[in-house]
């Protein structure tokens, strides 16, 4: 989660709005339209609301969230998250189709409906420059998703906090077992399509109930460097699964977070078979606890490249130091919250914060 916003930081920092120069007037008019489109569904109008400096008399690179290429003058980032106070609006996929060098794109947290049709993000390839892609907090249906396949210039892609609008999600008539399944089947077709994105190297599912049958999928993704898993239900599914095979395309991973997930010495094993390619690798708030299994042990003491772990808000005792002792790469080492004992010590450790 963290890596996606750092990296739409860059993206801003290079391309802030020179409000000495003229936005390109097609585009001015596109950004017009997606004003009228998203205030015509407010019920309540926000004061502070992002579009007040939307205004027709001004050069739209200098309005809100609107970042310009300084050479160009077209529109490369557009952020509009969390920009409609009323839910249930349909998103409209040709509102964006004007902006032909945009490369981020943020719609999180408005709440869109599932009314659209199935290949509507396929309809945005057209946009062959973008790259950054957050559709959070939304109600978009699945088999919609699968047609951001065709976004072959993509990425970083953020669907964390991703509901579905359905009674059985919303109504509470499933358990949290029963909705973690529904909806990790629900996404496998999605992640089957995203494998075909040859370029996507950022994945955010956080906060998805998803559970670890989905993770055969996800390694099929094979160009990825970070996956997001944090706040889902990655302890069930994992029982009758290959741990050595699931991650086996995944040789380019570099960063796995897995935070509030109800892990435990045994279930992270799966996790850590891919362990030697990572460099930060989160397990904090799960339900580790004394000290780890020796597979599990083994597997962390073969970690060579990591750099980060995190490992905060467990119980796990001092028997966890010796584990670590291969991780010959360690800068930055998260043990706050676990029962440690007053004596315990890093002796052995090369390198850590």
């Amino acid at each position: 989660m963290y890596l996606f916003w750092m990296l739409l930081l860059v993206h801003h920092v290079l391309q802030q709005p020179n409000g000495c120069f003229a936005c390109v007037e097609q585009e001015k008019i596109a950004l017009l339209d997606i004003k009228s489109a998203f205030t015509r569904q407010e019920i309540n109008a926000d004061p502070y609301s992002i579009f007040e400096s939307w205004n027709k008399n001004m050069e739209c690179c200098s309005w809100d969230r609107v970042h310009c290429s300084p050479t160009t003058k077209h529109v490369r980032s557009l952020d509009l998250h969390d920009s409609i106070y009323s839910y249930g609006y349909t998103l409209n996929i040709s509102l964006f189709l004007p902006f032909r060098e945009l490369r981020s794109l943020t719609l999180s947290y408005n709440y869109f409906n599932n009314c659209i049709p199935s290949n509507s993000f396929g309809r945005m390839a057209k946009l062959d420059n973008l790259e950054y892609l957050d559709l959070s907090g939304n109600y978009f249906d699945f088999k919609a998703l699968s047609s951001l396949a065709a976004l072959g210039s993509l990425k970083a892609l953020s669907l964390r906090d991703f509901w579905m609008e359905n009674e059985f999600f919303t109504n509470g008539s499933l358990n949290v077992h029963k909705q973690s399944q529904m909806i990790s089947e629900l996404l496998i077709n999605v992640v089957v399509a995203l494998s075909k994105l040859s370029k996507l190297k950022y994945l955010d599912l956080s906060g998805n109930y998803l559970n670890g049958t989905i993770i055969p999928y996800l390694g099929g993704i094979s160009s990825l460097k970070t996956l997001d898993l944090t706040n889902n239900n990655m302890n069930e599914g994992l029982d009758h699964l290959n741990a050595y095979q699931l991650w086996s395309n995944m040789s380019k991973l570099d960063n796995l977070y897995l935070l509030g997930n109800s892990l435990n010495g045994m279930k992270i094993i799966p996790f850590l078979i891919i362990a030697p390619s990572l460099k930060t690798l989160d397990l904090s708030d799960n339900n580790m606890e004394g000290s780890l299994s020796f597979k599990a042990c083994q597997a962390l003491s073969n970690m060579s490249r990591l750099e980060n772990l995190y490992l905060s808000w467990n119980s796990l005792n001092e028997k966890i130091i010796p584990c670590l002792v291969g991780a010959s790469s360690l800068k930055s080492l998260d043990l706050f919250q676990n029962k440690l004992g007053e004596r315990f010590s890093l002796k052995g450790l090369v390198k850590y914060e």
